[in-house]
């Protein structure tokens, strides 16, 4: 596993968040359920690409509205891309809900490192769910030598 691929020439890792789906949609009043409020929810993700990759060491994106603006990346930017659905919410009780149909292999196929986000509380009971969430898909990435970023 190697992390050169997201780091600057100094070895720092300098990410720029473009994963936000319904949060972002939501504070712009779009409806992604709208094909017209979709394809600007799309336009918008291609110029942060366009914009900010070739800023920084590494991007992190979504499979659902990022892939389509990976041509738009600057090729010197590494790519992370996200495991799970969207996820931005107040109930930090909640289990991580990764997406279907996509995994580790899927990342990987994308050159990628994954991300998964998790909201974890070690005094909370409940949480030893997202612990061996986590742990599972963290072993499968060190097996399959893909970089692994919890958020």
């Amino acid at each position: 596993m190697n992390l050169a691929p997201f780091q600057t020439t100094d070895g720092f890792i300098t990410i720029a968040p473009f994963d936000h789906r319904s949060s972002l949609a939501k504070s712009l009043k779009l409806d992604l359920t709208q094909s017209e409020d979709r394809n600007k929810f799309q336009h918008l993700k291609r110029l942060f690409m366009e914009i900010l990759s070739p800023e920084v060491s590494a991007v992190l994106t979504d499979p659902e509205y990022g892939l389509a603006t990976l041509e738009h990346k600057a090729a010197k930017c590494g790519l992370f891309l996200s495991l799970e659905q969207s996820g931005y919410s107040d109930d930090h009780e909640s289990m991580t809900t990764l997406l279907p149909d996509w995994g580790i292999d899927d990342i990987k196929e994308h050159g990628a490192g994954a991300k998964l986000l998790v909201y974890f509380n070690p005094d909370n009971p409940t949480d030893a769910g997202k612990l061996e969430l986590t742990q599972k898909l963290y072993e499968e990435a060190i097996a399959k030598e893909v970089v692994f970023l919890v958020e």
